[in-house]
Parts: structure tokens; C-alpha cells; sequence
């Protein structure tokens, strides 16, 4: 990643940010599966899977799912809301 992340205003997200700066470092082109709920953490990722009803719903980047995916916008909305309240 090039500069400072825009979540990194709090402790914990600039440790998240350091942990894959590391990570991305120590291993170079590297298989990673995560499970997340934290905007952030699924944004960095390349390809991002959507489970919905335990079947697929979506599948591609963060950009790609936001515009296509309906189960992927809501759940933006909803951390976007959680955000703001």
C-alpha cells in the first residue's frame, strides 16, 4: 500500500494497516483467505467472495461488488450507517 490508510485515524486500524504492510512484505504474492466485516479489511483484498444464505452472491473486487452485487451494497450501507450513528 502506497501512504496512509484512510482509516488509520484510530490506534487499531493503523496496527491493522501495519499487520498488512508486513504481511504483504514478508510473503510477496500470497493465497489469503479472510472472513471480515470490517470494510477495510475486505477492501484490500483482490478478489472478494459474497456469501448470502450460505450460497454465493457475488464475486470480484470491492469496486466491481458495490456496483453489481446487491448483497455487497447493502452491507457498504450498513457499515457506512454504523459508521454515522
Amino acid at each position: 500500500m502506497n501512504g496512509a490508510s484512510p482509516t488509520a485515524a484510530t490506534p487499531a486500524a493503523a496496527t491493522e494497516d501495519r499487520f498488512w504492510d508486513a504481511l504483504k512484505r514478508a510473503q510477496g504474492d500470497l493465497t489469503l483467505i479472510t472472513v471480515s466485516h470490517r470494510v477495510a479489511t475486505i477492501m484490500r483484498a483482490d478478489r472478494i467472495i459474497v456469501l448470502a444464505d450460505g450460497k454465493i452472491a457475488g464475486e470480484g473486487t470491492h469496486e466491481t461488488l458495490a456496483a453489481s452485487c446487491p448483497v455487497y451494497a447493502e452491507f457498504l450501507r450498513m457499515a457506512e450507517y454504523r459508521n454515522h450513528s
